[in-house]
């Protein structure tokens, strides 16, 4: 994982980053500036501010916090980008290392949680989990990167009958 860019003049932008580095851990002195704009009710906004929350904890080398926001945010019925999310971070995207060598910029939501726990868990040795949610989410959505990832995962792992039906 890498970095994570959104709406950079917007403020509600910023709360909704705040709240998930807030919730990381990573910086305490951003309550102060999110005003509780983070407390939410809705089942939605609580899985957005998972996926903030997950993506910068990967980033971060935090890999069981981030696997406790992604996994739930994966687990949800509830698709991202929600409404807030396309309202107020638009072309926002996360680079994520998908091999050694390549990484791609996937925009904010469910297949970037998705993708970004699956290399989370390649990371920590759960290379069979990884490999069973890139091979769900490439059938639903057979993109570039989620099949490049997909590959050289299973090579890692040389599962080379795999490798040659991805």
């Amino acid at each position: 994982m890498r970095s994570a860019s959104g709406s950079e003049s917007d403020p509600l932008a910023a709360a909704a980053i705040g709240a998930a580095v807030e919730r990381t851990g990573a910086r305490p002195a951003s309550t102060a500036r999110l005003g509780g704009c983070s407390r939410s009710t809705s089942q939605s906004r609580g899985i957005a501010d998972d996926f903030f929350a997950g993506i910068i904890a990967a980033q971060l080398d935090k890999s069981a916090e981030a696997i406790l926001y992604l996994e739930r945010l994966v687990a949800s019925p509830v698709e991202l980008p929600d409404e807030l999310m396309s309202k107020y971070l638009a072309g926002g995207g996360t680079t994520i290392s998908v091999t050694p060598q390549v990484a791609v910029t996937v925009p904010f939501g469910s297949t970037a949680a998705t993708l970004a726990l699956a290399e989370v868990y390649q990371e920590t040795g759960r290379g069979d989990e990884a490999i069973g949610i890139l091979q769900q989410l490439v059938q639903l959505e057979p993109q570039t990167p989620l099949v490049l990832s997909l590959a050289e995962l299973l090579a890692e792992n040389e599962a080379w009958d795999e490798v040659a039906r991805s």
